[in-house]
This record gives structure tokens, C-alpha cells and sequence, in this order.
């Protein structure tokens, strides 16, 4: 007895249920030699394609379906278009980018020979002035044309120390910031739009001097303050604020903080990569040369000093 059933009852159960197991891993052979064959057909039909072109000497299917094959090939077209048509815009933008920092080279070479040679027609005139002057005796109208050239040899000073600005401050040269800022606060104003408020913030217990010239200072703020008020201008209608601020902060014994923040449109990380890059403006060379922030680095730089940009696209 086997939990209350007899020994053949329980042989019948044995024997049924084998034969069970023995039908169902039957059907399952059965089954996989059916799907076996099912793949097999269906992988050999492409196969028998594959031999069957290159037999023929025909362009080999990708897929082995027609349609498909239609498919691939036409995105395969597309893609090869489009990288194409990438490629050449890629290459015309750098032609324009070329042609653009040429022509800003050749305006800004153009400007300076140009007030360079004024100068010397100033200085050739003044010249002839003096000799006349000479020949008549007249010695204190020598004195002035001689006192003439003297200036305009001072203005060609100046105007070489800005093409030297492109590159490098003047060693030697030191300046008081908050004086020279100070200094310049009526120009400013007037380079900066009546509607955008200029604040200023001292905060220096003692003489705050960096190895700048005031020239190259003023040429500093000049740039700094020109990009405030661009970046205002951008969201004008859409800031309710528009305030561009100065301050200058006495950091430690040697150092000193200058900061020019404004309330503009802010930049993106890729335009803050690319800020002292020369000739990068996102103004258009028609506006902008793309060297202004360029000599402000050169400058701070050479001043052994350092430039940091904190700003978020709004």
C-alpha cells in the first residue's frame, strides 16, 4: 500500500505519467527540429541569393530582402549627402571666419597708418613753419612749432603704446586704480546710455596700485565696460534693472579685486570658452573686432594678474 492506494494502482500512476513525460519531451524534439528547420530555410534562401549574385557578378544585397535593401541604400545616400552638405558648410564658415579676421586686421592696420600718417603731415608742416620762422628771425615762433611737434610726437607715443596693447603692457608703469577710475568717470558716462545706471563700490583702505599704465588701465575698463553695455543692450526691453557696476576691493597686501558686472543677457559656456580667443566676437565683424576682450587678457596677464568670467545665459 502506498498512501492508501494498492501497488498496481501505483504502477498504473508511474507508468502514465513516464509515458507523460516521454509524449511532452517528444513534442519538444519535434518542435525544436521544426524551428531548426523553419531557420534554416529562411537564412539559406539569402545564402542561395549571396552565391547567386556574386555568381553573376551583381552588387551584393545587404539584407538579402529587395525592399530592405532599398532602404539601407537610401539612407545610406542621405547620410552621405548630408555629411556632404556638413562638410562644405563647415569649410564656408571657415573661409568667412578667415576673411572676417583679415579684414579686421586690415581696418585696424588701415586706422593706425592712417592717424600715423596725419601725424607726420603735422609734423612736416610744422617743420616747414619752423624753418620760415628761422629764416626770418622770428625765434619764438620757432619755439612754438617746435613746441608743436613735441605733442604730436607724444601722440605718436600714445598711439604706439595702443598697438603695443595688442600684445603687452609697458613695463616699468604703475597706476592708482580708483584714482584712474575717478578720472574717468565723465567718460563713462558718456559712453554708457542714460537709461543703464552706473554704480561704483571702493573699498580699498590704502592706495590700490597694479603694474598697469593708466593707459593700459583705461584701455581695460574701456573694453570691459563697451561689453557691459552690449550685453544690456541684447535684453534691453526685457530687464527691468539695468545697471552695469565697478568696484574695486583690497584683497590682501599684493592683491586687489576689479570687478565690471552688468545685468545683461549673460553668455553659454561654449562663447565663455572661446571669450579671449582673438578676432571671437558674437557681435559680427561688422560690429566688433573680436580684440577687445583679447588685449584686456594680454594686459591682465602681463600685469601678472588673472581674469575670471562668472555669467549664465538668461
Amino acid at each position: 500500500m502506498y498512501l492508501g492506494a494498492s501497488s498496481e494502482a501505483y504502477l498504473r500512476f508511474l507508468l502514465a505519467l513516464s509515458g507523460t513525460i516521454f509524449l511532452f519531451f517528444i513534442l519538444v524534439l519535434v518542435l525544436a527540429l521544426l524551428l531548426l528547420r523553419y531557420f534554416y530555410l529562411n537564412f539559406k534562401k539569402p545564402l542561395e541569393r549571396l552565391v547567386h549574385e556574386l555568381e553573376k557578378g551583381g552588387e551584393l544585397s545587404l539584407t538579402g530582402y529587395r525592399e530592405l535593401d532599398a532602404l539601407v541604400s537610401a539612407i545610406k545616400t542621405y547620410t552621405e549627402r548630408e555629411k556632404e552638405f556638413l562638410s562644405r558648410e563647415h569649410e564656408l564658415k571657415l573661409e568667412l571666419e578667415r576673411s572676417a579676421k583679415l579684414s579686421a586686421i586690415g581696418t585696424m592696420a588701415g586706422g593706425y597708418a592712417h592717424e600715423f600718417n596725419n601725424l607726420l603731415q603735422m609734423i612736416l608742416f610744422n617743420l616747414e613753419l619752423a624753418e620760415k620762422g628761422i629764416k626770418e628771425g622770428d625765434y619764438s615762433l620757432v619755439n612754438k612749432h617746435f613746441d608743436n611737434i613735441r605733442n604730436i610726437t607724444s601722440r605718436g607715443q600714445n598711439l604706439a603704446r595702443r598697438i603695443l596693447y595688442l600684445t603687452k603692457s609697458i613695463p616699468g608703469e604703475t597706476s592708482q586704480v580708483c584714482d584712474v577710475i575717478q578720472n574717468l568717470m565723465g567718460v563713462f558716462r558718456t559712453m554708457v546710455p542714460r537709461e543703464i545706471e552706473l554704480r561704483y563700490e571702493f573699498i580699498c583702505p590704502k592706495p590700490c596700485t597694479v603694474p598697469l599704465s593708466p593707459d593700459s588701465l583705461k584701455e581695460v575698463l574701456i573694453n570691459l565696460i563697451k561689453n557691459a553695455v552690449d550685453a544690456i543692450e541684447v535684453v534691453k526691453d526685457k530687464v527691468e534693472r539695468k545697471e552695469i557696476k565697478i568696484s574695486v576691493v583690497s584683497l590682501e597686501e599684493k592683491e586687489l579685486l576689479l570687478t565690471v558686472s552688468d545685468t545683461g543677457c549673460g553668455m553659454t559656456e561654449e562663447v565663455k570658452a572661446k571669450l579671449f580667443t582673438p578676432f571671437f566676437t558674437t557681435k559680427g565683424f561688422e560690429k566688433g573686432s573680436g580684440l577687445g576682450l583679447f588685449v584686456v587678457y594680454n594686459l591682465v596677464r602681463n600685469a601678472q594678474g588673472r581674469i575670471e568670467v562668472e555669467s549664465k545665459p538668461m
